[in-house]
C-alpha cells in the first residue's frame, strides 16, 4: 500500500551519492620487526550490525600466512592477502571452503561463489558484501535474513545510490522511516528524492512530526 501511494509522488531523478563503503578487511601493514613473535587472535568491538573478525597477524605474503599454526587465522590472513594483491589463486589455498568462496565472490563479481555457502549466517554476509563491492544493490535482495538484508538496502541507499522505491521494500518501520526521511531530505537538497509532502507515510508519529516540522513548518 506505501509504494502505491508513493508510487506516484516521489520526484527527480535519483541523485548519485560520492559516499563509499568499503566491505574489504584491512590491509596488513609491512612489519617492522621480526615476524615470528607468537601472536593471538582476538575478536574486534564492532557495531552490532557487522561481522565480527580476528585481529590478523602482520605478515605481508602468502608463506607467512601458511606457516601460521591456527587454521583459522591463516585463513584469514590468506584471505586479506588475496584481497590486498587481487589474487583469486591465493583464495584456493583457504582451508575452510566457505571462507574460500567469500575470497572469491570478494574478488569476482560472480553470485554464484555465495550461492555455494552452506552456512546461512555466512552467506547472507557474502552477499551485504558484494553488494557494496560491486556496487549492486540486487545483492541485498538475495538475503534471506529480513533485518540484515533490511540493513543492507538501507545503508546501500545511503551510502552508494539513492533510490526512494527502495524504502518501501523494508519491511522494519525504523528503518524505513529512516530511509524515507532520507530522501526526503535529499529531495529537499537536490529535487530528487520523496517529496516532503509524503511525510505520513513516516510510521512512527515522532519522526512524522519532526518530519513536518522541519519540510512543511507545520508545527502541532
Amino acid at each position: 500500500m506505501l509504494a502505491v501511494l508513493a508510487a506516484g509522488c516521489i520526484g527527480g531523478q535519483q541523485a548519485e551519492t560520492a559516499a563509499t563503503t568499503s566491505t574489504s578487511m584491512k590491509p596488513i601493514q609491512e612489519p617492522a620487526t621480526s615476524t615470528t613473535t607468537p601472536l593471538t587472535a582476538t575478536s574486534t568491538t564492532i557495531a552490532a550490525d557487522e561481522e565480527i573478525t580476528p585481529t590478523l597477524p602482520i605478515f605481508s605474503n602468502v608463506s607467512g600466512c601458511m606457516a601460521l599454526g591456527n587454521a583459522t587465522i591463516k585463513d584469514l590472513c590468506l584471505y586479506d592477502i588475496a584481497g590486498r594483491d587481487k589474487n583469486i589463486k591465493v583464495c584456493d589455498s583457504i582451508t575452510d571452503g566457505n571462507t574460500m568462496l567469500k575470497c572469491k565472490a570478494h574478488l569476482e563479481d560472480k553470485p554464484e561463489y555465495c550461492d555455494q555457502i552452506d552456512l546461512l549466517t555466512d552467506k547472507d554476509w557474502c552477499f551485504r558484501m558484494m553488494a557494496f563491492k560491486w556496487n549492486k544493490l540486487d545483492y541485498c535482495n538475495a538475503i534471506f535474513t529480513q533485518s540484515l538484508k533490511d540493513k543492507c538496502v538501507l545503508d546501500f541507499v545511503k551510502d552508494k545510490k539513492p533510490d526512494p522505491y527502495m524504502c518501501f521494500q523494508i519491511l522494519d518501520n525504523d528503518m524505513r522511516d529512516a530511509c524515507i526521511l532520507y530522501h526526503i531530505d535529499l529531495y529537499n537538497k537536490t529535487g530528487a528524492g520523496i517529496k516532503p509532502t509524503l511525510c505520513g507515510l513516516i510510521y512512527n508519529i515522532t519522526v512524522e512530526m519532526k518530519c513536518n516540522e522541519t519540510y512543511l513548518h507545520q508545527k502541532f
